[in-house]
């Protein structure tokens, strides 16, 4: 594994998608970058490519556990 803190991903996306998708993941409060960080971590987790995030109809963001950063996550979901 390399060394180094971050490493680049460039991916070409329709504009249109990457908007909407956006949109989408500012409502679930995370960004684009930490989406893909999220989805590459569960991949080398379970071995597998599935994860579901989504709104609800009856969404109460009070009910919501802070995520300060990536290590919380992974705590939180039981990664290393």
């Amino acid at each position: 594994m390399s060394t180094t803190k971050t490493s680049n991903i460039h991916a070409r996306i329709n504009p249109l998608l990457k908007e909407m998708a956006t949109k989408v993941l500012d409502d679930l409060g995370i960004s684009l970058t930490q989406f893909i960080e999220l989805n590459l971590n569960q991949i080398v987790k379970d071995k597998d490519a599935k994860m579901e995030l989504r709104l609800l109809k009856n969404d109460n963001k009070e009910e919501y556990t802070e995520i300060k950063d990536i290590n919380h996550f992974r705590k939180l979901i039981g990664s290393k």
